[in-house]
């Protein structure tokens, strides 16, 4: 995959703000689930570019109970 210029400095922040918070593994974990899900649900990729949902809100009732499951325990 290549990546672009704004994609690069956002790996970089995420990955800073991940071993800051020492959540490497972690966040590592929810990108694994995240890229697993766009590939395994088709559907997921369509709702998350449509011009009327918006993403954030979506993402957010897609992967919350993940989420909080894993900040609960």
């Amino acid at each position: 995959m290549r990546l672009t210029g704004l994609a690069r400095r956002y790996a970089a922040a995420l990955f800073q703000a991940a071993r800051e918070s020492n959540a490497v593994d972690s966040v590592e974990s929810d990108l694994g689930f995240i890229t697993y899900s766009l590939d395994d649900i088709p559907q997921l990729q369509e709702v998350l570019v449509h011009p009327l949902i918006p993403g954030a809100r979506s993402l957010d009732r897609v992967f919350k109970e993940r989420m909080f499951a894993r900040v609960e325990a």
